[in-house]
C-alpha cells in the first residue's frame, strides 16, 4: 500500500516538474542570433575620392579670379567652380607672343580669388640696336625706337614705367604689336587705349 502511494507521488512529481519546465521555456523571449565572425570584420565603405575632391572646391557656383602677365587680355573673370588654370588662360584671350608656356600648370584647379600669373620667356630674341630718329614726323612716338624722355612724354607714362618698357624692348627685341604693351608691368588695358592714338611700331 505504501508502495503505490509513493509511486503515484513520485508520478506526480514528475509531472509537475515538467509542467514548470515548460512554463518556463515557454516565457522566455528568443535569443538574438549572434552575428558571424565573417560579419563583424566585414570593412565599412570607404569614402569616395571624389567626395573629398568636391569637399575642396569653393560652394558657390562660379570663381572670381585676376590673370596677368603673358596673356593677351589680362584682367578680372569669372569662370564655373572646379576650372582650371587653361580655362582661365583661355578666357584671357590665351598666351601671348613670348609666354613661357612651358611653365604653367595648365591642369592646375583654381580657387576663388586668386592671382594667377603667366611668365615670359627669358630670352627671345637679340636686343634691339636703335636707329635715329625715333619720332615719326607727325608726332607720334615711335615705340620701337623711342628714348626714355620721349617715352616719359605720353600720357599715364612716368619714369618708371618708361624705363619698364626700355628694359622690355632691350630683353625681348621690338614690339610687333601695340597690344605687346600689355606684357610690360603695370600697363593694363585703359593705358594702352589711352597711347594708342600716340605710338606707332614704326
Amino acid at each position: 500500500m505504501h508502495s503505490d502511494r509513493a509511486g503515484v507521488a513520485i508520478a506526480l512529481g514528475v509531472v509537475l516538474i515538467g509542467g514548470l519546465v515548460g512554463y518556463l521555456a515557454w516565457r522566455r523571449p528568443p535569443a538574438a542570433p549572434a552575428s558571424s565572425p565573417a560579419e563583424e570584420w566585414l570593412p565599412r565603405e570607404a569614402p569616395s575620392p571624389q567626395a573629398g575632391r568636391r569637399s575642396s572646391q569653393p560652394a558657390g557656383r562660379s570663381l572670381r579670379i585676376q590673370i596677368v602677365g603673358a596673356v593677351r587680355r589680362p584682367g578680372h573673370y569669372t569662370l564655373p567652380t572646379a576650372s582650371r588654370v587653361e580655362q582661365a588662360v583661355k578666357a584671357a584671350g590665351g598666351f601671348a607672343p613670348g609666354a613661357d608656356a612651358q611653365q604653367v600648370n595648365l591642369a592646375r584647379y583654381i580657387t576663388d580669388g586668386e592671382l594667377i600669373r603667366i611668365p615670359l620667356a627669358r630670352q627671345v630674341e637679340r636686343p634691339l640696336r636703335h636707329a635715329a630718329a625715333p619720332t615719326a614726323a607727325s608726332g607720334v612716338v615711335r615705340l620701337n625706337y623711342a628714348t626714355r624722355e620721349e617715352l616719359e612724354a605720353l600720357p599715364g607714362v612716368g619714369p618708371k614705367t618708361a624705363q619698364r618698357i626700355l628694359d622690355y624692348r632691350a630683353r625681348y627685341g621690338p614690339f610687333r604689336r601695340l597690344e605687346d604693351l600689355l606684357l610690360v608691368p603695370r600697363i593694363g588695358p585703359k593705358t594702352l587705349d589711352r597711347l594708342r592714338p600716340l605710338i606707332s611700331l614704326r
